[in-house]
């Protein structure tokens, strides 16, 4: 079994900017991250998490009420075939699950198809931090320090005897998907055994993050609903972690497939072959979240998964 511990030289590299670095260009994107908040948490009430019905492998699913507009069953047959289409073109195994946040229709290709989590494991830890610090259970600017355990090899960010506040390590999380950050926190929060316990509460249905770390479409998109429902500390818990999962160091999955001027707030997750992005996505009147996880041989495949936004972005814009 895989466990995330393990990271890809990609990856790797793309956290290794030091914690000075990563906190100067927060400086520069973090008003544009915060009215990216506000738009988004301006929403209509949108349905229980408890709606998304588990999906069998190899399954299509539509669940939608007729008294309210939404794609129709037809275009959502047309996305599955093209989702299908593209994963044959590059040779992967893919999971997606699309949820209608205005009209609570739910839909999913291979919900319940299980892969490694990679780095989305990250958006129930911070979902979990974010809640406890607007609740008072976590204190933002408590420290935790580095010990050798939390350092992922090869990354170079060892922050062996370094501390950090809960809130910059949020950032370095968000932002820039620091695995040595990340284990920091989750030891901070208690292990993998309370992040899978805080995952179950809100929404997961088989939540296996961390260790082994594992978790399908299906599981991510409940998590995304649950938050954005402000089932997870509300809009205070939303102003702290929508800035850190807005305009991160990599863009190239679900946003690169939605139009500019589309809020895109997500988590991905690469290991080795797998490619995963979990998101909330609001432009206008179109609100609705998108989970996509994928494996297979090539390596981290992020043309695939923003194909894949783009038809799911045609289906729900009407296109």
């Amino acid at each position: 079994m895989k466990s995330v511990n393990k990271t890809t030289a990609a990856e790797s590299s793309a956290v290794r900017s030091n914690f000075v670095k990563s906190l100067v260009r927060k400086s520069k994107m973090i008003s544009v991250a915060v009215v990216a908040s506000v738009a988004l948490m301006q929403s209509a009430p949108i349905a229980s998490a408890s709606n998304i019905k588990p999906q069998t492998s190899q399954s299509v699913s539509v669940k939608s009420e007729s008294h309210v507009q939404g794609p129709s069953r037809h275009s959502l047959s047309v996305l599955a075939n093209e989702i299908k289409a593209l994963a044959r073109e590059n040779g992967k195994e893919v999971g997606v699950t699309l949820i209608n946040l205005r009209t609570k229709a739910i839909w999913s290709l291979n919900g319940n198809w299980e892969t490694v989590a990679a780095s989305t494991y990250k958006l129930p830890l911070l979902m979990d931090v974010a809640q406890g610090i607007v609740t008072g259970r976590y204190n933002g600017n408590a420290k935790v320090c580095g010990i050798p355990s939390d350092v992922v090899p090869p990354d170079a960010n060892n922050y062996v005897g370094q501390c950090f506040t809960l809130n910059q390590l949020g950032y370095m999380i968000g932002h820039n998907s620091d695995n040595t950050a990340a284990h920091m926190l989750t030891r901070y929060i208690g292990n993998y055994e309370a992040l899978n316990t805080y995952a179950r509460q809100h929404g997961a249905q088989n939540p296996q993050f961390y260790w082994p770390n594992n978790t399908d479409s299906n599981d991510l998109a409940r998590l995304w609903l649950n938050e954005a429902e402000g089932r997870a500390g509300g809009v205070a818990a939303q102003r702290w972690l929508y800035p850190k999962l807005t305009h991160t160091d990599f863009e190239s999955g679900i946003p690169a497939g939605v139009p500019a001027g589309a809020v895109v707030v997500h988590k991905v997750g690469m290991l080795y072959g797998e490619t995963n992005d979990a998101a909330l996505v609001r432009y206008k009147n179109i609100s609705y979240v998108l989970a996509i996880v994928s494996n297979g041989p090539g390596g981290t495949d992020w043309g695939l998964l923003a194909a894949i936004s783009r038809d799911a972005w045609n289906v729900m814009a009407g296109g």
